[in-house]
């Protein structure tokens, strides 16, 4: 018999004998395994056995904020685990194994569903707390007690350090204080935790590290050092310096205004006959028009070059979805030209009722919806999309139909 090995990040080990074909693993009551730190996912993964022949099992990562990870690589959709694989679930690693009779006695096992609960966030005594003091200046001088067994630095309310920079993932690293040393872990966050410059999954800290969490910088002080920060202290991130495109195209903007408004205020304007546009004023309305669109475009550009560095950073989970949603933009996009061209050739009252569509659209989505959950022949999960061409193909339906009509009707006479 196969059994799940489940270990935490304080070296507590249980263990599950894999009773059932399939188990589910997350931090919401009702899972077949309860992992109740707060990096795991409230519905993280599901396991099935495949093949006892074989001891395999297969992991399937669901849609979890941090990710499955197989033997240190994270798994998109699903992956097959043998014994003496490692499985890193949040802050636990998980090993399926072979089950033998003398193993017995030595772990604790668990047939009804398990809950692993976190351990309790003890309070350090105060000779023991250590600190962290932002030293980079956008949130120079900040300080954060590591006052706990136990810290969770992250960007959002619900960690004790709580670091408030978009460069900061919603929970970013952990430090654990044991025996006097403080040790801290990253969290599967976006931008990565690095110690004195060097990228770091796990690092003992010593004084006067240098931690980088985003672009936040943070000293640690350890306990008994009488460390106070001074704006001398103040050292940012290193950012890769790029060329000032942005500000580039500012100056460049105000430049052409300025040329404009000088070039037709000094010029005299010769007198144009009665309704016609003389060649300068042509010109500076197509001066306007550009100026006009340059105020749109330049806001746009710099998002745009801002926001092209940090593609790389962003979690590997995206790029399924934007491929999704193109995939879904696509088909609808075939669809609603296809379902024009019919009802353009066929012509009649099938263009009116093509015209009221978008006025039915929200009863047919609320409709189908209610209707797969009451008559339960499929997962809604996986209707979500077809639904959701169909109903983006309709919608544009009316103005596809203003476009291609007239070239029908023109064609046909």
């Amino acid at each position: 018999m196969l059994r799940l090995v489940i270990e935490d990040d304080e070296g507590k080990t249980t263990v599950v004998p894999l009773i059932r074909d399939e188990i589910t693993i997350g931090r919401k009551e009702g899972n077949t395994i309860r992992l109740t730190e707060r990096n795991v996912s409230r519905r993280h993964a599901r396991l099935v056995r495949t093949d006892s022949a074989t001891s395999t099992v297969l992991v399937e990562d669901l849609d979890s904020y941090n990710g499955v990870r197989v033997n240190g690589a994270r798994i998109s959709d699903k992956a097959t685990v043998r014994p003496g694989d490692l499985l890193q679930i949040g802050d636990y690693a998980l090993a399926v194994r072979l089950d033998r009779p003398a193993d017995a006695a030595e772990d604790t096992v668990a047939e009804a569903p398990t809950e692993i609960h976190a351990l309790e966030a003890e309070t350090l005594p105060e000779a023991e707390q250590g600190q962290l003091v932002v030293v980079s200046s956008n949130l120079a001088g900040e300080t954060f007690s590591l006052s706990r067994r136990e810290t969770i630095l992250g960007r959002t309310d619900e960690n004790d350090a709580v670091i408030n920079h978009r460069s900061i993932s919603r929970n970013h690293a952990k430090i654990i204080a044991r025996d006097g040393t403080f040790t801290i872990i990253d969290l599967a966050s976006s931008n990565g935790v690095k110690v004195n410059g060097e990228p770091f999954g796990t690092a003992s800290l010593v004084n006067a590290d240098i931690l980088e969490l985003g672009h936040v910088k943070l000293r640690f002080v350890a306990p008994g050092d009488g460390y106070v920060f001074t704006r001398a202290d103040i050292d940012d991130v290193e950012l890769d310096a790029g060329l000032p495109l942005g500000r580039l195209l500012f100056f460049l903007f105000l430049l052409l205004a300025a040329a404009a408004v000088a070039f037709f205020v000094v010029r005299p304007e010769p007198p144009a006959p009665s309704g016609a546009q003389t060649p300068a004023a042509s010109i500076l309305a197509a001066m306007g028009i550009a100026l006009a669109a340059l105020f749109l475009i330049l806001p746009l550009m710099m998002v745009i070059l801002r926001g092209v560095a940090g593609l790389s950073d962003l979690p590997s989970t995206i790029w399924p979805a934007i491929g999704r949603s193109l995939a879904v933009a696509l088909t609808s996009t075939a669809l609603c030209i296809f379902a024009s061209l019919v009802l353009a050739l066929r012509g009649g009252r099938a263009i009116n009722v093509a015209s009221a569509l978008p006025l039915a659209a929200s009863s047919l989505v609320v409709g189908t919806g209610l209707f797969v959950l009451v008559q339960p022949w499929m997962n809604p999960a996986k209707a979500a999309l077809p639904v959701t061409v169909v109903m983006n193909a309709l919608m544009a339906l009316p103005f596809a139909l203003r476009v291609i009509e007239p070239a029908v009707n023109k064609a046909e006479a």
